[in-house]
């Protein structure tokens, strides 16, 4: 999908807390998918991020996640339909943030 929903003027879908608080990172299905890609959780849940059209933006006030987390737009792994699938099923309809629903 490209990320951007007519139905709403064009509108451009931000990953704000792409990571979540963690949990995700923990999910047992996102490490599954990492060590397949011999890439890290982190990495794994920005490209299904990136892959879903979405503008991602990832903070770590660890300066080596931060190069971490960079390449997950320039390493060129891209994952698979199978995997991007499995990722999907993590939907829980949790907001880490604010409700959007509420503005």
């Amino acid at each position: 999908s490209s990320g951007i929903n007519a139905e709403y003027g064009d509108i451009q879908f931000m990953g704000y807390s792409p990571l979540g608080k963690r949990d995700l990172l923990e999910h047992q299905n996102v490490k599954n998918v990492a060590v397949k890609y011999g890439i890290t959780p982190s990495q794994v849940l920005l490209k299904w991020g990136l892959q879903k059209g979405a503008v991602v933006i990832p903070r770590s006030s660890c300066p080596e996640r931060n190069v971490e987390n960079a390449l997950s737009w320039t390493d060129g792994i891209e994952l698979k339909s199978e995997d991007m699938d499995t990722l999907d099923q993590l939907n829980d309809d949790h907001r880490y943030c604010w409700n959007p629903e509420l503005l």
